[in-house]
C-alpha cells in the first residue's frame, strides 16, 4: 500500500485513528507512506528522509 499524504486534510482526532488503523494492518501488509508530518515516525519502523539530495536512513526500535 502506498499513501501519499493521507492525513493532510484530517483534524487531530481522525488523524490519530488513520495512523492507529495502520499500525494494526502493518502486521499483515508492507505500507509506503510519503509525508511531510513528523508524528508519523511514532507509527513507523523505517523512516527514509530525503533531504536536499541527501538519504538518511532511520531504523525505529
Amino acid at each position: 500500500m502506498i499513501l501519499d499524504e493521507p492525513t493532510s486534510a484530517l483534524e487531530q482526532e481522525s488523524q490519530y485513528a488513520v495512523w492507529r488503523l495502520l499500525k494494526e494492518i502493518k502486521k499483515e501488509k508492507i505500507i509506503i507512506v510519503i509525508s511531510h508530518d513528523q508524528n508519523i515516525s511514532q507509527f513507523a519502523n523505517q523512516i527514509i528522509n530525503l533531504d536536499k539530495n541527501n538519504l538518511v536512513r532511520k531504523l525505529q526500535a
